[in-house]
């Protein structure tokens, strides 16, 4: 059941107080009308782009020898 149908009905029913009946450029529906109506933001811009992403820190020594490290246990264990 459609909205105009329901709207339709409760105007018509008879215990209802108010005979007033809705009027919508919806209910009439078609595009041109419906185009006419002004969008919700017309002067809103488009957000900003994201800044790029920071590059990842640069690694300590420490780090550097444990990487080696754990690339000659890698080659030990691969090779033997």
């Amino acid at each position: 059941m459609s909205m105009a149908e329901i709207i339709r009905r409760a105007n018509s029913a008879s215990g209802t107080p108010s005979r007033i009946k809705s009027h919508s450029l919806f209910m009439k529906g078609s595009r041109p009308v419906l185009k006419k109506i002004a969008p919700l933001h017309a002067r809103r811009k488009a957000p900003p782009p994201l800044p790029p992403k920071p590059p990842p820190p640069k690694k300590t020594k420490k780090q550097l020898e444990l990487e080696g490290k754990w690339e000659e246990e890698l080659e030990e264990t691969i090779e033997g």
